[in-house]
């Protein structure tokens, strides 16, 4: 008789955004790594997240904007300062919430969005990495930009509130 492989295993369910972070929410960075090294240290075979797509009215991870692109929340802005776009002091003159024990969306939407926007500007966007990732990711990233664009552009109303021109753009 054949001896089966057991395919038990121990986990955790725990959100990105839950891990410890000085910028509001928990990111993709380095807690995140230490995290899981932790699990591994603990036997644990199995970390279940949330949905980590981009998240707009509510902020609910189960109602992402899209089922490609990844939330802006989870940008490790530390990674950013390693890389070059960013200034630790930049990071650091924006509000990120007063209560570490809550997410304060409102000043995370308006900050993240306003420092990524400096990242954004002192990054190459002819690195052929870049260029490749925007040719293969074509079929969906191109709508999705302008879906973001014109959701921005109407002050995140409901598409179905947009002027009739936007709402079927092609």
């Amino acid at each position: 008789m054949e001896a089966r492989e057991n395919l038990r295993g121990s986990g955790i369910l725990l959100s990105i955004s839950s891990l410890p972070s000085p910028y509001g929410i928990g990111t993709l960075g380095r807690e995140a790594y230490n995290f899981v090294d932790l699990l591994g240290d603990l036997k644990q075979k199995y970390w279940q997240v949330l949905p980590v797509g981009p998240t707009i009215f509510g902020d609910s991870p189960y109602q992402p904007s899209s089922g490609c692109a990844g939330n802006i929340y989870f940008i490790d802005l530390d990674k950013l300062v390693d890389e070059g776009l960013l200034e630790k002091e930049e990071i650091l003159g924006y509000n990120w919430g007063t209560d570490e024990s809550e997410i304060d969306y409102a000043a995370l939407h308006q900050n993240r969005c306003r420092i990524l926007q400096k990242a954004f500007e002192r990054f190459d966007t002819n690195a052929q990495e870049f260029q490749d990732f925007v040719k293969k990711q074509s079929e969906w990233l191109e709508q999705y930009a302008l879906f973001m664009t014109l959701k921005t552009d109407n002050l995140y109303k409901n598409w179905s509130e947009w002027p009739s021109e936007y709402r079927n753009p092609r």
